[in-house]
């Protein structure tokens, strides 16, 4: 898979407003929150005869360079780049979005997720965190990929 290189890092973190700091857990939720916050989940583009793919380098260059924005493969797939490129260790996942029904095998495939590793903390044993910039308005911050329900720790 084709890296990000030093311009289009760049200009991803500009349009995103933080700096290219060491991997961390407060760094990664920043990255994760301000991409919820300022890269438009769209799909406009499909109605308007525009064809993109879903080349994780293509996306990040139409997030850094074009001001663009995507649904999950091109949102996550970009942010998975982007987060390499600062260190991060992160692995793209297939994922299934659904209804209220639940799971089912249709709904599988139709989404991608990403989880990225990080030295284990108090607020995450295994070190494993659930990113998911791709639904939306859905989720602003990782999320310790643990056993049991998540309440909210939102930073201030």
């Amino acid at each position: 898979m084709r890296q990000l290189d030093a311009a289009v890092q760049r200009a991803y973190l500009a349009r995103l407003g933080v700096a290219a700091d060491a991997p961390s857990v407060e760094a990664l939720r920043l990255v994760v929150r301000r991409h919820a916050e300022r890269v438009p989940y769209e799909t406009l583009w499909i109605q308007a005869g525009e064809a993109w793919d879903i080349d994780p380098y293509g996306s990040a260059v139409r997030i850094a360079l074009q001001g663009r924005g995507g649904y999950c493969y091109h949102m996550n797939g970009a942010l998975g780049l982007l987060l390499t490129s600062l260190g991060y260790s992160v692995h793209g996942h297939v994922g299934g979005v659904h209804g209220p029904e639940g799971p089912s095998a249709s709904s599988m495939g139709n989404h991608l997720v990403l989880t990225v590793e990080l030295p284990p903390s108090e607020a995450n044993p295994g070190g494993v965190w659930y990113v998911d910039a791709g639904l939306g308005d859905a989720l602003h911050e990782p999320l310790p990929l643990v056993a049991g329900g998540i309440h909210s720790h939102r930073s201030t």
